[in-house]
């Protein structure tokens, strides 16, 4: 008969990062690189399309995304993929909502 010794599991731990950087170069590299770690994102408000019918930008039911690789402009704004989506709303209404993703100035 054998006996099984159980393995003692350890915990690894991260070494300690400073919180702030060291040097003056290193704060210049880090707000190059997106800020400070908690700074809070600007948000950006998006009205959705809505039902055609009804106006509910509610959907039931969302299928067939179709993206597409397409350059051009809408809106004065240069876009590199269109997004389709065809949605059923709950007044029963099929329609398909259209989304550009935009490319940054």
């Amino acid at each position: 008969m054998t006996t099984k010794t159980a393995k003692r599991r350890t915990r690894k731990t991260r070494p300690v990062q400073p919180e702030t950087p060291e040097t003056p170069e290193a704060e210049q590299a880090s707000t190059e690189q997106g800020g400070k770690r908690y700074q809070r994102c600007p948000q950006v408000v998006q009205i959705p399309e809505g039902c055609p019918k009804c106006g509910s930008t509610r959907p039931v039911k969302i299928g067939n995304t179709t993206p597409r690789a397409l350059r051009g402009t809408v809106q004065g704004r240069e876009f590199n993929l269109v997004t389709w989506r065809h949605c059923i709303c709950s007044c029963g209404q099929h329609y398909r909502t259209r989304t550009y993703d935009l490319i940054p100035e």
